[in-house]
């Protein structure tokens, strides 16, 4: 059993205000960084990050840049999505998945989408700790790990500049909050499976 024993971790804002693991902070701040017109000063390291771990060219940021970032986006239903990304050709949506199962109606939100966007190019997106095992064909489901990755690779020449120290600060302490809930899910499982094997 000592090998599920988690070493002691260092305290981020998230952890410290007891709302780490939610979701709607956590889409909250995703949103934030997504838009290249936010005070950050990260331009389009978010949405290049997506758009890399989803194997598509990012030719089409340049040839279509983000105009419009919806957060909780209002479907004709009255369901919400978490994210909304539009650009004037393409379109990115996002279902924040943490803790709990995808049990959100993903046909619903491709209506409001198809009907708000109609002719843009639709991307998908399930972001989740774990990988879900029944998603529809035309959604992608990435991982929280495969996105931070990718956001560390190209996160190099925005680091600490004058313009963006308070937020590079801030980012670096919301990805380490994403790797602790990543790295509990996965002692988690393994206990689970430990438990099983040994009962």
């Amino acid at each position: 059993m000592k090998q599920f024993i988690q070493p002691k971790r260092e305290k981020t804002v998230f952890s410290i205000g007891g709302r780490g693991h939610y979701e709607n902070p956590i889409s909250d701040v995703m949103a934030f960084y997504l838009d290249p017109s936010e005070e950050h000063n990260f331009g389009t390291l978010f949405i290049s990050s997506f758009l890399k771990v989803l194997g598509k060219s990012l030719e089409i940021i340049e040839e279509s840049p983000i105009e419009k970032i919806e957060r909780e986006a209002v479907t004709l239903s009255g369901n919400r999505i978490d994210i909304v990304a539009a650009s004037e050709n393409w379109v990115l949506v996002i279902e924040n998945k943490i803790y709990h199962s995808l049990l959100n109606p993903l046909d619903d939100y491709e209506l409001y989408v198809k009907a708000k966007y109609p002719n843009k190019d639709h991307i998908l997106v399930v972001l989740s700790l774990n990988g879900l095992s029944v998603i529809p064909d035309n959604w992608n489901n990435i991982l929280y790990q495969e996105l931070i990755e990718e956001i560390k690779k190209q996160a190099g020449p925005f680091m600490f500049t004058s313009s963006n120290a308070k937020w590079s600060f801030f980012l670096r302490d919301f990805i380490l909050n994403l790797e602790e809930l990543i790295g509990e899910q996965k002692v988690d499982k393994q206990l689970m499976d430990f438990a099983q094997k040994k009962l």
